[in-house]
């Protein structure tokens, strides 16, 4: 499971942000064993989840400048490469493609993560 935050700074900073949510299952190995058994160090995953967006329009000077408009979407999403784990403390997810339903415009669409990078804020059990 995991929970995210997504900020555009370019070129405007804040004029979207996206909050998301979703669940991934590891199709070559389990997540976590035990405590003490590492899981693989390089994996593949998928999932599904829901994101909320906010977004402001343009840099124009009209007086909606600042209106905040939203979206809600349900997605799948699949990762052929994750490298690492949680286990270790961090995980790098390559390549992750999707599709999304946006239920307010009732539209379709596709999207491409390069690279995520998830850290545990968490300590592992071993290190306290």
């Amino acid at each position: 499971m995991d929970i995210g935050v997504t900020l555009g700074i370019i070129p405007d900073p804040l004029q979207d942000i996206q909050i998301d949510g979703g669940i991934a299952y590891s199709i070559f190995s389990a997540r976590y064993l035990s405590v003490e058994n590492a899981t693989a160090h390089i994996n593949a995953l998928i999932g599904v989840g829901f994101a909320a967006g906010f977004h402001r329009p343009g840099q124009d000077n009209s007086s909606e400048r600042d209106a905040l408009t939203a979206s809600y979407h349900i997605f799948i999403e699949c990762t052929p490469l994750a490298v690492g784990s949680l286990f270790y403390g961090k995980r790098n997810r390559i390549g992750t493609f999707g599709i999304q339903y946006d239920f307010l415009a009732g539209e379709v669409s596709y999207f491409l993560d390069l690279l995520s990078i998830d850290i545990r804020l968490a300590p592992h059990p071993k290190v306290r």
